[in-house]
């Protein structure tokens, strides 16, 4: 995509499950949907993902290392996380259209790149699946 490749440096994109909206009647881990988004983009090597999700857990490790049971020469603390550039977002969306002897679901995602400096869309895609259930 041209966010990635036009890029002089790495972007950061900052992920986390309420950036990503269920408009379905269904439960839907959005969880799973951002590990398969993570390992797709991960693929590539040209960008760093930090986890909105792990912020907690990162804070209670710093003031862990914070508490002298680490060596002092590698401890770790807070300050050198990367700033996301963008935030990567969306919805979930389904249809469900019944026949006589068919049910059939669209689902419709759409995920979108923001520019957190101006919150300009700079990339977004859309795809469909469609689950069929015979009554």
């Amino acid at each position: 995509n041209a966010v990635v490749t036009e890029a002089q440096k790495r972007p950061v994109i900052l992920i986390g499950e309420k950036f990503i909206q269920n408009r379905t009647a269904e439960h839907l881990s959005r969880k799973a949907i951002l590990d398969m988004m993570v390992s797709s983009l991960t693929e590539s090597g040209k960008i760093d993902i930090v986890d909105l999700d792990n912020r907690k857990d990162m804070q209670d490790e710093f003031q862990y290392h914070a508490m002298g049971y680490i060596d002092p020469a590698t401890v770790k603390g807070p300050g050198k996380e990367l700033g996301a550039d963008y935030i990567l977002g969306g919805r979930i969306i389904s249809e469900i259209h019944k026949g006589d002897d068919v049910k059939v679901i669209h689902y419709q995602t759409t995920l979108q790149l923001i520019d957190l400096s101006t919150n300009v869309i700079r990339w977004s895609v859309t795809t469909e699946i469609k689950k069929s259930q015979v009554k």
